[in-house]
């Protein structure tokens, strides 16, 4: 079954997250834990397992943010991995050949 990760226009409240099930008799939206920063402005990559890259963004005080999440839609977990050397929004993230992402430009402010 495919899954759909939703994420409100609002994002910046970190508790907005919900997956779409559209295979699901008439479409299902079940809510999930939310990730650990409320952000908006990141990117969200999809990565060739499946999983989500959360990457970025802005606070929802103000301020760029470094964290790095991945989500797992078999799971619906998200979970911190890390976090970027400059803190971005605005960027791009790009799945290159060989699986890597490579984050660019944004905002560093």
């Amino acid at each position: 079954m495919t899954t759909y990760i939703l994420t409100a226009f609002f994002v910046a409240i970190a508790f907005c997250q919900a997956t779409f099930e559209p295979r699901a008799a008439g479409g299902r939206i079940k809510a999930i834990a939310g990730m650990a920063v409320g952000r908006a402005a990141h990117t969200s990559t999809l990565l060739e397992d499946g999983r989500v890259l959360i990457v970025g963004g802005f606070r929802t005080g103000g301020g760029s943010l470094g964290q790095v999440e991945i989500f797992t839609p078999g799971t619906g977990v998200f979970e911190t991995i890390g976090s970027l050397s400059v803190a971005r929004a605005g960027h791009t993230a790009t799945v290159l050949p060989d699986g890597k992402v490579l984050i660019a430009g944004g905002f560093d402010g």
